[in-house]
Order: C-alpha cells, then structure tokens, then sequence
C-alpha cells in the first residue's frame, strides 16, 4: 500500500494532468458507488409484501335476505344475566 502512494505521490509532482484526470475519475467513481449504496440501503428500509397466493372466487347463486322481522325480547339470546334490581 505504502508504494501506491508513492507512486501518487510521484505521478501529482510530475504528471499533473495525469494525476488530477485520476482522482476525478477516482472520485467520480466513488460517487457512482455511494448512489448505488444508497439505493440499497433504501430498498432495505422498505418493507414489501410477498405475493404468497391467489384467489380467484366464482359466484354461484346470490341469496337476498328478507329484512328481519322485529322479534319480542324474550325470543332473543341472552349474552348476560343480569339481576334487573341492581
């Protein structure tokens, strides 16, 4: 590694073009690599569902209710028993 920025070192003293063209080129890559980062992380943060299966459901026969006809207290079902004096 030390011997690549060596030769960095030397290429910025004597080949200016050259080593400014290499660091945009670095840099721009490394842009590119961040946005392609990013949109990962992202896609990560999103939840998304899995299609697991499909229904497909075929109506045979539409049955109308009559309206229900008004029935007395005492015909209903009792859900509680409540002592009426309390």
């Amino acid at each position: 590694m030390a011997g690549f920025w060596k030769h960095l070192d030397e290429m910025s003293s004597t080949d200016k073009t050259g080593y400014d063209e290499f660091i945009k080129k670095q840099m721009g890559e490394h842009k590119e690599w961040e946005k392609e980062e990013q949109k990962r992380k992202e896609k990560e943060r999103i939840i998304t569902g899995d299609n697991l299966c499909c229904l497909k459901i075929w109506v045979s026969k539409i049955i109308v209710q009559k309206p229900a006809e008004k029935k007395e207290l005492s015909e209903t079902i009792k859900l509680f028993d409540f002592d009426k004096n309390t």
